[in-house]
């Protein structure tokens, strides 16, 4: 399954690729695979619980109907922004050029989707079609995201406090109430100094906020893939990128407080006048 976390190294890492051309789209049943072409071709693969780059021979025979609306309107488009809605579990693409506009949008919440929409918004074409109450995946309907939870990153520190506040279990409520999901809450809570809502907020900016994004490792053919061993193996990636930015962060704050003390040392005398001045006044005051 795809976390929120996930979905942020997807866009950050996709947006090296802004100002591709795209190139090509293929699909094998539930599986859809985008190409672009920028410093070459790159092959991104995408199913409801999967995101990955990966090698691609082209297919042969007709592409179903899905992958032929995709071909007819992004060809000859570029990629021009990609997003992710807060902390939501969704990607939008942005293909323009200076005549027109088309979104491709993919959704990792659970069954998950792959919508193609115009410049208003207005469903162009789905890989499935479905309807709820309030909400409704077709042609030529206007596209309605889905239910969003608490927007994480734009609460301020007393919102989030507030937020957390209503569970006793602070990891449940970064969880289910700000809707991080399990695994991206445990993370947060195994690097936050504290269950204080300031450290926990500091601890949740530094693990979205990775110095070195990458995209998940493709599983290989005939390979039957642990998912338990998968999970342990990312959070331990993302538990080594975030102390490393914490050590760089402990380091920088070393040298401010070891300058801070050779300046003191070297205007020692001033320093020490001063002081007695304040001393002195604060003496007159008392007395």
């Amino acid at each position: 399954m795809v976390s929120s976390l996930d979905v942020r190294m997807i866009v950050l890492v996709l947006r090296k690729s802004i100002g591709a051309r795209f190139k090509n789209c293929y699909q094998e049943r539930d599986t859809l695979l985008i190409q672009l072409n920028k410093d070459g071709t790159h092959t991104y693969t995408i199913t409801p619980t999967a995101f990955y780059e990966k090698e691609k021979t082209e297919s042969a025979g007709n592409p179903p109907p899905f992958a032929q609306l995709i071909r007819k309107y992004l060809d000859g488009l570029k990629l021009s922004a990609v997003e992710q809605p807060g902390t939501e579990r969704i990607v939008s693409f942005l293909f323009s050029n200076e005549k027109r506009k088309s979104i491709l949008v993919v959704e990792f919440v659970p069954p998950g989707n792959v919508l193609l929409l115009d410049e208003n918004a207005v469903i162009l074409g789905a890989r499935v079609e479905r309807s709820w109450k309030g909400r409704t995946i077709a042609r030529g309907e206007k596209y309605i995201p889905p239910p969003a939870l608490n927007a994480v990153l734009s609460l301020s520190l007393d919102e989030f406090s507030e937020l957390l506040s209503r569970d006793s279990n602070t990891e449940m409520s970064l969880a289910v109430t700000c809707g991080l999901g399990g695994d991206v809450a445990k993370l947060v809570m195994k690097h936050s100094f504290s269950n204080a809502p300031h450290d926990v907020l500091e601890s949740f900016q530094r693990v979205w906020n990775p110095e070195h994004p990458v995209l998940p490792v493709p599983p290989e053919k005939g390979v039957v893939v642990d998912e338990k061993k998968e999970k342990l193996i990312a959070d331990l990636r993302r538990r080594i990128a975030v102390q490393e930015e914490r050590r760089k962060q402990l380091e920088n704050d070393a040298l401010v407080a070891t300058r801070s003390g050779e300046l003191i040392y070297e205007n020692y005398q001033n320093v020490k006048e001063a002081l007695g001045k304040h001393k002195q006044k604060f003496t007159m005051k008392l007395g």
